[in-house]
């Protein structure tokens, strides 16, 4: 699943992401928890939060916007793995150890 987001995540930024279902605000709030201090994240998360008010969808996004919030395409950035290693109780020791923690706390994850 990483390699695949990773390919994903390497298209140009303007790349249009078409998701099947509205998912942007309750994914947001999971990349609060796990990221709590990404600012291109909450400005993107008030947008998409004033667009569900007025019933209108916060789809499609760009590759350009889910690499600056989707914490699944920031594996690597210090403050998602300040998240990581305190949900995990020790630092991520790879890549693929830090998308596995990821991904469980997101399955687990309630708001």
């Amino acid at each position: 699943m990483l390699a695949s987001l990773e390919r994903l995540a390497a298209l140009p930024g303007e790349t249009a992401v078409c998701c099947g279902h509205e998912y942007t605000e309750g994914n947001g709030r999971f990349a609060v928890a796990a990221e709590p201090d990404n600012s291109a994240r909450d400005r993107h998360l008030e947008r998409v939060r004033s667009l569900r008010s007025r019933g209108q969808p916060s789809l499609p996004s760009t590759l350009a916007i889910e690499r600056a919030c989707n914490p699944f395409l920031r594996i690597d950035e210090p403050g998602l793995q300040e998240g990581l290693t305190r949900q995990l109780g020790h630092p991520p020791r790879d890549r693929i150890e830090a998308f596995a923690a990821l991904r469980h706390w997101k399955d687990h994850f309630r708001t």
